[in-house]
C-alpha cells in the first residue's frame, strides 16, 4: 500500500512540473497572434522597399484583406494538449480563426511549438494537423 501510495504521489509530481511555468491560453494566442502581426509587416515591408509605399499597402490590402498588423485578430482560439519538453519549450494543438481585417479570414488546426524569450512567449514551429 506505501508503495502504491509513494508510486501515485511521484507520478502526481512529474505531471506537475512538466507543466508549471508553461504558457496559458491567452498566452498562446497572444503569441499567435503577434507572429501573424510581425508576418504581415515584414511582407508590408519587404513589398513597400520594392513597389512604394502607396502601391504595396493597395495591393497587400487587396490580397490579404489588410496592410495594417494592427487589424489582425484570432477568434474564436481553441488550445488543448499543451505539453512541456525536455529543452523547456511547450507544444499545443490549436484550432482557430485568423481575421485578416474584415473580408478574409482563414481557418487553422495546427500544433505549435513556442519557446519563452524575455519573459514573452513566441511560436517557432507550426505544423498542420
Amino acid at each position: 500500500m506505501k508503495k502504491a501510495m509513494a508510486a501515485v504521489s511521484l507520478a502526481l509530481f512529474f505531471a506537475a512540473c512538466s507543466t508549471s511555468g508553461g504558457p496559458g491560453k491567452d498566452q498562446i494566442k497572444n503569441a499567435l497572434e503577434k507572429d501573424y502581426r510581425d508576418s504581415l509587416q515584414d511582407r508590408v515591408d519587404s513589398m513597400i522597399s520594392l513597389l512604394g509605399e502607396k502601391r504595396a499597402k493597395e495591393g497587400i490590402a487587396s490580397a490579404e484583406g489588410t496592410a495594417d498588423p494592427a487589424q489582425v485578430s484570432i477568434d474564436p482560439f481553441q488550445a488543448e494538449d499543451i505539453r512541456g519538453l525536455e529543452n523547456g519549450d511547450f507544444t499545443a494543438k490549436v484550432v482557430y480563426t485568423v481575421n485578416m481585417g474584415e473580408r478574409v479570414k482563414f481557418d487553422k488546426t495546427e500544433r505549435i511549438t513556442l519557446t519563452k524569450l524575455q519573459d514573452q512567449w513566441k511560436v517557432i514551429d507550426k505544423q498542420p494537423l
